[in-house]
């Protein structure tokens, strides 16, 4: 369904058509509106650590206990859980070395996703 939708935000499908999304496109490459300035693959990345936070958690379940009612595809959770990856936000079972193949860094369903617990500085939740 989600390769069937005439527009994605970042590769973030809209699961919807519009004729006009192809007329759009070019013109937005060459000036985009304020919309097409957001990262819905960071603003899911931000959501999964305050949902899942102090949590270990399989890709495929993090997936399952948070996209019903969402736009994010799988690929998009594995972009999101890769991107926290690299930025050392959260921890992964098996770490990245050992989950290369062919030289390129691969996420399977079953790698565990450590999410780190709030930090909490004067009774307030701080997120990094």
């Amino acid at each position: 369904m989600a390769g069937e939708s005439s527009s994605a935000d970042h590769g973030v499908a809209s699961f919807g058509f519009n004729p006009l999304d192809k007329e759009t496109s070019t013109t937005r490459a060459a000036a985009p509106t304020l919309f097409d300035l957001t990262d819905p693959i960071r603003d899911l990345a931000t959501d999964l650590l305050s949902n899942f936070a102090g949590q270990a958690i399989k890709v495929k379940e993090v997936f399952q206990g948070h996209h019903i009612g969402k736009h994010y595809t799988a690929k998009n959770y594995k972009q999101a859980i890769m991107r926290l990856e690299s930025e050392g936000k959260v921890q992964l079972r098996p770490t990245m070395d050992d989950r290369k193949r062919a030289g390129k860094i691969t996420l399977g369903d079953n790698v565990i996703v450590i999410f780190p617990q709030r930090r909490i500085r004067d009774g307030n939740k701080i997120d990094d």
